[in-house]
This record gives C-alpha cells, sequence and structure tokens, in this order.
C-alpha cells in the first residue's frame, strides 16, 4: 500500500471516530479498532522494508516467518519507545491514568472496571498514533474539515 493511501486511510479512521461520537459509539470503536490496527501495519511494512534490505535473498515464506517473528519482539516495543518521547502522547493518556491510579482507593471494583474499561481508548489510541508518520497537509486539512463538518451536523 502506498504511503498517501494509507494516510487516507488514517483520515477515514479518524472520520469514523469523530462521526461515531455524534451518532453511535459502535462506529467510534469501529474507527479506533480500525486505527489501532493499522498503525501496527505500518511498522510491520517499516519492519518488512528493513528485512528486504538486509536480506534481498529471503524466500517470501521466510520473510513472512521473520516478520511475524520480529512484529512479535520489536513492533509492539518500537510503538510504546515512540510513545513515551512524544510528550503531546503521554498528556493524553493523563485521562486513564488518574481513573486508573483512583481504583486503588476504590471500595467498589466492579464500577471502577467499568471506568477503565471506558478510558482504554485514552491509552491504546495515544500508542497507535506514536506509530504513524506525520500525515500530510492536504490529508491534515481534510481531516480538519470533517471534524468541523461533523461537529456542524451534530450542532443542527
Amino acid at each position: 500500500m502506498s504511503e498517501s493511501n494509507f494516510q487516507w486511510l488514517i483520515v477515514i479512521c479518524c472520520l469514523l471516530i469523530f462521526i461515531g461520537f455524534v451518532c453511535s459509539r459502535v462506529i467510534a470503536t469501529i474507527g479506533m479498532a480500525l486505527l489501532f490496527f493499522i498503525s501496527f501495519f505500518e511498522v510491520s511494512e517499516t519492519l518488512r522494508a528493513r528485512l528486504k534490505k538486509a536480506d534481498e535473498s529471503i524466500a517470501p515464506g521466510a520473510l513472512t516467518r521473520q516478520l511475524i517473528a520480529v512484529m512479535q519482539k520489536i513492533g509492539f516495543s518500537f510503538s510504546v519507545k515512540n510513545f513515551w518521547r512524544r510528550k503531546e502522547l503521554l498528556v493524553l493518556t493523563i485521562y486513564f491514568w488518574i481513573v486508573f491510579f483512583s481504583g486503588f482507593y476504590s471500595e467498589d471494583k466492579e464500577s471502577w472496571l467499568n471506568w477503565v474499561r471506558i478510558k482504554l481508548p485514552y491509552i491504546f489510541l495515544p500508542v497507535a498514533f506514536s506509530c504513524i508518520k506525520k500525515l500530510e497537509e492536504r490529508k491534515f486539512i481534510a481531516l480538519f474539515y470533517g471534524f468541523v463538518v461533523t461537529l456542524s451536523i451534530s450542532v443542527v
């Protein structure tokens, strides 16, 4: 998949999240899940390119097996390392951590676990965004206009 198409897919996922906030939580969940999984697809493409450069003689099946093994070892840790380097993403997780740490002083663990489940996107989405490269200006503007249109329609 080309970089341009991949970025349009990211924009579509973000627009699904925006529309889901207004219309249905299911649409928002689908957008978040897609964004989370395609962000790791970008990491796997980067690793595939690195592996291919390292050894051009690898058979396609062997490359896939090596890629899966490397993704399991490096893929998630790669995104977590990028996550800790980007301070703006760390700030977004504060909503989750406030609820998470409040559970240590709570007697109602069932209610606390429900709130932690609700706040999980505040952990998963910043980790997903840590894998994604900066959007091109055209895609960012399209995302911005989609956000404004979604909010405008929801007000009416």
